[in-house]
């Protein structure tokens, strides 16, 4: 029995031992019923690699979008940094820069 069990789990979802896991099937009760356990189990593992890879697409979606939001706040940061350092440069004094960003 132990060997056909082995046969059973090593085969189980190999199309080509369909017939073969069959015959065994309607033969041994106990293995039916272990094979019912390991379909069960291998459609929630399949699910639950759906849900992981859905959970990891938000995820690395949402990462690119706060790395974006980021880098356009720094970007934004250093262009804002150089156009008041070009006003001053130019001679503007820190209240007028000040009203006219306002």
């Amino acid at each position: 029995m132990r060997i056909k069990a082995n046969f059973l789990i090593i085969y189980l979802t190999d199309r080509s031992k369909r017939q073969k896991i069959n015959e065994i099937l309607e033969r041994e009760e106990g293995i039916a019923m272990a094979s019912e356990v390991l379909i069960e189990i291998t459609e929630d593992e399949k699910e639950w690699v759906r849900q992981m890879s859905e959970l990891k697409y938000q995820l690395d979606t949402q990462s690119r979008l706060v790395t974006a939001e980021r880098k356009g706040r720094q970007e934004g940061l250093k262009e804002g940094e150089q156009r008041i350092i070009e006003l001053l440069k130019s001679g503007k004094s820190p209240e007028e820069i000040i009203r006219e960003y306002q």
